[in-house]
Order: C-alpha cells, then sequence, then structure tokens
C-alpha cells in the first residue's frame, strides 16, 4: 500500500491533477464535485451564504430546585421527514445561524441568532463557548458550539429572519435534549456537561 510520505517523495502527490466543479448551485447550498487524479472522487455539499460557518446555541435555564431545562426550536427539517412537507411535523433543533461574513465573531453571531430566534437579549457574558465541530464528512460547513444561560431572564418577541421556513417555527423546553434528532443539540449538551453540572 502506497503511504502519503511515499507519494509526496516520489512527486506523485504534488503532480495530481485536482477538478473541483460545482454541480448544484442554489442560494443555500452547493453540490460539489471533486476530483483528485489518481486517488479518486469525492462529492461533498457546501454552504456558500454562510461562508462555510455556522453557529449553534442551546439556550438553559436553571430552575430554583437545581433542575435544568433546555430551550430548542421546533422547526420542519425536510430532510429528517419519511414524507417530506415544507411545514409539518415541527422538530425540536438547537438553535443555529449562518455568519453574515467569513470575518464575523461567533459570539456575536450567536447573540444576534439567538435574539433572532428566541427573542432573548444576552450579555456575552452569558455565553459558554464550547468550540467547534462539524456534522456529517459530505457537509464542509463549521459550527461554532455555545450554550446561553437564560436563567432569569424574560424574552422579548422573536423577529425570525423573515423566511416562511421560520415563520411557524415555536420554541419547546425539554430536560433531554440529547433525546432529540438534533446531533448539534446533542453534542452542545455533552460538552456542557464538561462545563456545568447539568445531570
Amino acid at each position: 500500500m502506497l503511504t502519503r510520505d511515499f507519494l509526496r517523495r516520489s512527486g506523485i502527490l504534488e503532480n495530481a491533477e485536482r477538478v473541483l466543479k460545482v454541480l448544484f448551485p442554489n442560494k443555500w447550498c452547493e453540490i460539489v464535485d471533486y476530483r483528485e487524479e489518481p486517488y479518486g472522487q469525492y462529492t461533498y455539499i457546501r454552504e456558500p451564504n454562510t461562508h462555510g460557518q455556522r453557529v449553534a446555541v442551546l439556550p438553559f435555564d436553571r430552575g430554583e430546585d437545581g433542575s435544568v431545562k433546555f430551550l430548542m426550536r421546533a422547526e420542519p427539517v425536510v430532510p429528517w421527514m419519511d414524507e417530506p412537507k415544507m411545514r409539518e411535523p415541527l422538530l425540536p433543533c438547537a438553535v443555529t445561524g449562518g455568519m453574515e461574513d467569513q470575518n464575523e465573531d461567533p459570539a456575536a453571531a450567536a447573540l444576534r441568532e439567538m435574539a433572532e430566534e428566541t427573542g432573548y437579549l444576552l450579555p456575552q457574558e452569558r455565553l459558554v463557548d464550547l468550540g467547534q465541530t462539524r456534522t456529517v464528512k459530505c457537509l464542509s460547513t463549521i459550527y461554532h458550539l455555545f450554550a446561553a444561560d437564560v436563567t432569569d431572564l424574560l424574552p422579548k418577541l422573536s423577529t425570525t429572519d423573515g423566511t416562511i421556513g421560520e415563520s411557524g417555527c415555536r420554541i419547546v423546553w425539554t430536560k433531554t435534549p440529547h433525546h432529540h434528532q438534533c446531533a448539534i443539540a446533542s453534542t452542545i449538551y455533552a460538552r456542557l456537561g464538561d462545563h456545568l453540572t447539568i445531570r
């Protein structure tokens, strides 16, 4: 079996032909075909409108009895549905959003998405930075993960981004975000356990 080190030393790696072609572009995502001869082909999805980066937030509220509940946004997620529909059913997800530009501070984007999608106007010290992650190997997007302490705060009216997909969303509270389908919410919940006693 040829190793990358052997291929690099022999000059084969540097001489590889690389071809990247967008197969299907639209406003939200692109299907990209990447070929590197003689090694093969890879097809993946990228999100040009988010500059390849998103933020995800899992808000939490501490009760007087020491229990913790988590806020999730119930929204339509067509790829997860057995019978796809644009409006129903609504599935609980982390609060997510794209970056306005590639140099935007992720914490600032997280605060903006919280205000837009949940109505909570938070000071930055209420955010818990939980690093980055990726979702699946066929998607190039990087997610910046945050938890948000909304204990004792009252939300204002959420504005949403004006798209029809967000107009029908609603807020749900749960004690078990890791039991829902959203892998991002599960990841935030697991990482938050390293910082706070939430179980």
